[in-house]
């Protein structure tokens, strides 16, 4: 995955950003150089509190669903907003939208529809542990 790939999943457009990302992360303490750091609110601690740890071990874009300091209005992209022939910020990048958990999610199905896998599901209340080992 190349960072144009998380502006086109999220924003619809396909521009020249060719910077790999490594890892999609949740967990800012395992971010390393190139990765794509995911900010989510949680029960006790919010993922946004974070983002500029993120960013200090080497994540070259977050995907947050507030203003972060970190990122300031010259590295967000403001994803409801975007316009595709305005100057694409410099990494690292803040994809600012509405809900970062959605946001994963439409990333992921993205990601996942460009090589359409045979998906298997297993269902039922007995055996499901036993045959996935």
């Amino acid at each position: 995955m190349i960072l144009a790939d998380v502006f086109e999943a999220l924003t619809g457009y396909r521009v020249d950003a060719p910077q790999p990302i490594e890892q999609v992360v949740i967990d800012s303490r395992e971010a390393k150089a190139g990765s794509l750091f995911v900010a989510l609110p949680g029960e006790q601690t919010d993922g946004h509190n974070f983002v500029a740890n993120a960013f200090q071990q080497g994540a070259i874009a977050a995907i947050v669903q507030q203003s972060i300091e970190a990122c300031g209005p010259e590295r967000t992209v403001q994803v409801g907003q975007f316009d595709a022939a305005q100057p694409l910020p410099t990494p690292p990048i803040c994809f600012q939208v509405a809900d970062s958990m959605l946001a994963l999610q439409q990333l992921s199905a993205f990601w996942r529809n460009r090589f359409q896998p045979r998906v298997i599901g297993i269902t039922g209340s007995v055996g499901k542990s036993t045959t996935k080992e």
